[in-house]
């Protein structure tokens, strides 16, 4: 049984990160009928590939998703009735980034979410931050040779 059949419109957040060579995405999307008038949440742990370089960043993602909303069904004697649910389900993104500076970016996002309960297909336009750069080395010791070139 689907709980949703309409489209929805979502806004949503994710942190990628990385544990040694290993990238990680966690995030949170809230979706309804409007902006802000949100029904379901949906929150996700992936595993995956990322490439980042100065002026391109891509990156795959998938994994587990838990999602919890509510539904309004109508009822011929108590009338709208709340229908509250929850469940497990597999999340995946593909994301590609322009990047205008080396930190800040705007890109295109292919995501969705599959459980025996409820399925959904998007495409999000995202806003990129990152914090890989850091800049010229600010280290000086007169006894040895420096690294950065003035």
């Amino acid at each position: 049984m689907d709980n949703r059949t309409d489209v929805s419109k979502a806004i949503g957040i994710d942190f990628q990160f990385h544990i040694r060579r290993q990238h990680f995405q966690m995030g949170l999307n809230m979706s309804g009928t409007e902006f802000m008038s949100n029904n379901n949440v949906q929150a996700h742990l992936g595993y995956g590939y990322r490439k980042e370089k100065n002026i391109v960043n891509y990156a795959v993602f998938a994994g587990p998703s838990f999602f919890y909303g509510v539904l309004a069904l109508q009822d011929s004697t108590y009338g709208t009735i709340p229908y509250y649910y929850s469940s497990m389900g597999v999340y995946f993104s593909a994301q590609a980034v322009t990047k205008f500076t080396y930190d800040i970016g705007f890109g295109v996002e292919l995501s969705g979410e599959y459980s025996p309960q409820q399925s959904s297909l998007g495409i999000k336009f995202i806003l990129f931050f990152s914090g890989s750069y850091r800049g010229p080395k600010k280290n000086y010791n007169p006894h040895v040779r420096a690294e950065n070139k003035r």
